[in-house]
């Protein structure tokens, strides 16, 4: 049902096998995207990268061929844009510096890949209203601006998304010891606001 609020997105396909890659490109067409790609190695990756002045998001197989995909990662984050893993192979560690990126199981659900892909792009349009350093230590009311942006992103309306924030701050306040287990404070929140906004889609299913 969240899958209409990647309208106009510009999604970026990185699978080096083509039946998975054709699926999720008309997965992607079929939610109104713009998809870009399909790649399939880790040079043609970055060259696409370097070459493109508009990838909203982009969704990276962790295993390309007997390549890894991170230096594609390295070059998304350079230029500030967000993306997934999405990969079959669980048992694959991440390096420490994307350790908080999602990962999709390539079984998942369309509604599942949209999820983390909208969460992340919401991340990321947060953090850059802060900046990357604040987005770590920032606390306070300096935090709600891009929460209530990361919500409204999600839910695609303001009253809905101030809901899930005032939610999530609830659910901090009562369970600040959770923080010790990540470096930002604006990703620990954000992720309260996601786990609110993932029971209200429950909700309005049954």
């Amino acid at each position: 049902m969240q899958a209409r609020l990647l309208r106009g997105y510009s999604i970026l396909i990185v699978e080096d096998e083509y039946f998975l890659a054709d699926d999720l490109a008309q997965r992607f067409e079929g939610t109104g995207a713009i998809v870009l790609g399909p790649v399939g190695t880790v040079r043609d990756s970055i060259e696409h990268i370097s070459r493109s002045d508009a990838i909203s998001v982009a969704v990276l197989d962790i295993r390309l061929g007997r390549e890894l995909v991170f230096p594609v990662a390295d070059a998304l984050a350079d230029r500030l844009v967000p993306f997934v893993f999405y990969s079959a192979y669980d048992e694959l560690s991440l390096p420490e510096r994307f350790r908080d990126i999602r990962r999709v199981s390539k079984v998942a659900g369309l509604d599942e890949i949209v999820r983390a892909i909208l969460a992340e792009r919401a991340i990321a349009e947060a953090t850059a209203m802060l900046g990357p350093d604040e987005a770590d230590l920032a606390g306070g009311t300096a935090l709600l601006p891009p929460l209530r942006l990361m919500a409204r992103l999600l839910t695609g309306d303001q009253a809905r998304a101030d809901d899930l924030v005032a939610l999530a701050l609830e659910r901090a306040i009562s369970a600040p010891a959770s923080l010790a287990r990540h470096p930002s404070r604006l990703r620990w929140l954000a992720g309260l606001v996601e786990q609110a906004w993932v029971e209200s889609l429950r909700q309005r299913l049954h």
